[in-house]
């Protein structure tokens, strides 16, 4: 099982849909550090070493660690952490919607 945030890969350049959708999916796996190959490695790394869960990258096991451990915590705090989250993304993205318009 194959458990991940976000990370660069080749899916932004691949990405059909509106501006916003667009830069949304650019956006977020630059933020994360992590590239494509370095997830491929730590997941054939625990899968070869007979892990059943692979949570990668850190970020992600520590989500999944609190869902796992702490399910009510985990629901009672994640909904507030999620929208602060959406309004950041959502001005992130539309300035950058709007330096995309001016070029």
């Amino acid at each position: 099982m194959k458990l991940s945030t976000f990370y660069r890969s080749r899916l932004p350049e691949l990405t059909i849909g509106s501006e916003e959708a667009r830069a949304l999916t650019a956006q977020l796996p630059e933020r994360s550090g992590v590239d494509a190959r370095t997830v491929a490695k730590e997941m054939l790394h625990a899968a070869g070493s007979g892990h059943f869960y692979v949570v990668t990258p850190r970020q992600a096991r520590i989500l999944w660690s609190a869902k796992r451990h702490a399910p009510r915590l985990y629901q009672r705090l994640m909904p507030a952490a999620s929208q602060r989250l959406i309004s950041r993304l959502t001005r992130e993205i539309d300035s950058v919607t709007n330096e995309v318009r001016l070029r």
